[in-house]
């Protein structure tokens, strides 16, 4: 899996304006969190497509879910934790049952809910993101502590910074 060093939110955020522009979300449903000041312009060693598809896995089954919410807005936020930078996307639809948050990541599991059962797709989206995920050293999960819909946090391994600021690997590294 061929790697670059990928600007995290700059990432997240080009990445939202097309999806927006293919029509996937509307952008009056998406809030884009407001990155903490420790993860601004951190750098991630990552598969650029791999990245892609997991953010496009996440924020289309949040819209999925939420498209019948009272509260419609998907959340996406970004931290960086330690040596790590996690992206956050967060919905305010149903959630999940014990049963399904422990099935959720198993290739063809859908939730049992009304919304997966109206929504597209066969249940590998978020199994396939989470091998993505582990491929680049880094791991996809639930947070199991929000109530009132669903929360995924991706996280990736941050690059440490050479001196002058840049990444090892990077075009300026």
């Amino acid at each position: 899996m061929k790697r670059s060093g990928v600007v995290w939110a700059a990432f997240a955020i080009s990445l939202v304006v097309v999806l927006a522009a293919m029509g996937w979300i509307s952008l009056t449903t998406l809030r884009l969190d407001r990155a903490e000041a420790a993860a601004r312009g951190t750098v991630v060693r990552a598969n650029v497509s791999a990245v892609e598809q997991i953010l496009f896995n996440l924020v289309d089954n949040a819209c999925k879910y939420a498209r019948q919410a009272a509260d419609r807005r998907i959340h996406l936020s970004l931290r960086r934790t330690g040596r790590v930078v996690e992206l956050v996307v967060r919905d305010h639809g149903p959630g999940l049952t014990g049963r399904d948050q422990r099935r959720l990541f198993q290739p063809f599991c859908k939730s049992a809910g009304e919304a997966a059962r109206t929504a597209p797709g066969i249940g590998l989206g978020l199994a396939l993101s989470r091998r993505l995920a582990r491929d680049m050293g880094g791991q996809l999960r639930l947070d199991p502590h929000v109530s009132g819909g669903a929360s995924f946090v991706f996280v990736l391994p941050a690059v440490a910074m050479e001196t002058g600021g840049t990444a090892p690997g990077t075009p300026d590294g």
